[in-house]
């Protein structure tokens, strides 16, 4: 079985904690919040959207809420689980099984796209998506949490059966990052730049 295939069997686990972390927190699988308000956890949430600094205390702080992580090393869950826990509630997406998981390459495509609206000359995603593909996991998190904020910020409109950010995929293609193929990078790429024809290419 390939390394790719295995990753995307993967994603079950991935859904499985994403999942937990939000009925916790008062939301449901879809990134909204509860009816019952009762439920809804505002100072966790607070607490987890705090961590996106990276602090260490604050990092501490989100373990009271986040679920059972697996047999994962201390590493694992503060370079990648918990920040990817934390982007989920920062900015919720809906958290179920996808016959199609989307990258974040296809996110930050999206992002463009929609900055191009009123500005095709926008190159400054491209950049930074491109300088993202060549950061290593010790200094991701803040290049990530700065994309993730500016695709909150400009609130593309998700097409039927399609979220912009995939966080059990995001959450997947992390713990490869560091695969010596670069498998992952090269998905992301493909999702970016090979999301739809250029204008000199033929369909």
């Amino acid at each position: 079985m390939s390394t790719v295939t295995t990753a995307t069997n993967k994603l079950e686990y991935e859904i499985k904690f994403l999942s937990s972390l939000y009925k916790r927190l008062g939301l449901t699988n879809t990134g909204e919040e509860e009816k019952n308000k009762q439920l809804v956890d505002n100072g966790g949430k607070a607490v987890l959207r705090r961590a996106m600094s990276g602090e260490a205390k604050h990092v501490t702080d989100t373990r009271q809420f986040l679920p059972y992580m697996g047999e994962k090393s201390k590493w694992q869950e503060t370079h990648i689980w918990i920040p990817v826990a934390c982007l989920s509630i920062y900015y919720p997406q809906p958290i179920v099984k996808s016959e199609r998981p989307h990258n974040f390459g296809f996110s930050c495509f999206l992002l463009q796209q929609e900055i191009q609206r009123s500005n095709p000359d926008a190159k400054g995603v491209s950049r930074r998506f491109k300088s993202l593909l060549d950061i290593s996991l010790d200094d991701i998190q803040t290049p990530l949490n700065a994309l993730v904020r500016q695709i909150k910020q400009m609130k593309i409109k998700r097409k039927e059966n399609e979220f912009v950010i995939d966080y059990p995929k995001l959450l997947s293609d992390l713990c490869q990052w560091d695969h010596a193929d670069r498998y992952v990078q090269d998905e992301w790429a493909r999702s970016f730049w090979g999301a739809a024809p250029k204008d000199d290419e033929v369909p």
